[in-house]
């Protein structure tokens, strides 16, 4: 009787342990569209590479030379932005406290003011950097590019304030 018992236990747990291989394997991402899994060969999850500019880079099939270039203008960028995107950062998290702390509108709206501007400011050295981009691209990539990148300039990417392809965008 026991021993029966026991099978009955073993059996169920085997088929649960296989039902729930198949449910994990069920749930594995198989891609994004650019060619490889979406989280393969790194954490960022970019497909091939470590960044949005090794998906471009094989999306517009970019020399070495381009890519190095690129590279070279997204830190820049990234290095000159930083300071603005910080600030932009502590004065958000500012406004959450005033909201919540229910400070008078007129403290809030100029916060909202001086926050905006630093909006600007981003997105204005963002549309700077495209068009860096865009100047070292053959005419062939230009158009490719400009099909790559249309939605965010649109205010449809990521790194837009709006609800875009990517889900809620952030600042």
């Amino acid at each position: 009787m026991r021993s029966t018992k026991f099978n009955i236990w073993a059996l169920g747990l085997i088929v649960i342990l296989i039902f729930a291989s198949y449910q994990a394997e069920a749930q594995r991402d198989r891609g994004n569209g650019f060619g490889k899994g979406y989280r393969s060969g790194n954490p960022r999850g970019d497909g091939d590479g470590p960044g949005p500019i090794s998906r471009m880079g094989s999306a517009l099939d970019l020399n070495d030379e381009q890519k190095s270039q690129i590279e070279k203008i997204h830190l820049d960028m990234q290095k000159e932005l930083l300071p603005t995107l910080n600030e932009l950062r502590e004065k958000n998290a500012k406004l959450n406290t005033l909201i919540s702390e229910n400070e008078s509108e007129l403290k809030i709206n100029q916060l909202i003011d001086e926050i905006s501007k630093l909006q600007a400011t981003v997105r204005k050295g963002r549309i700077s950097n495209h068009f860096k981009v865009r100047e070292l691209l053959t005419d062939e990539q230009k158009v490719k590019f400009d099909t790559f990148s249309g939605n965010r300039l649109n205010g449809m990417g990521r790194h837009s304030g709006s609800m875009g392809r990517y889900g809620r965008g952030r600042i």
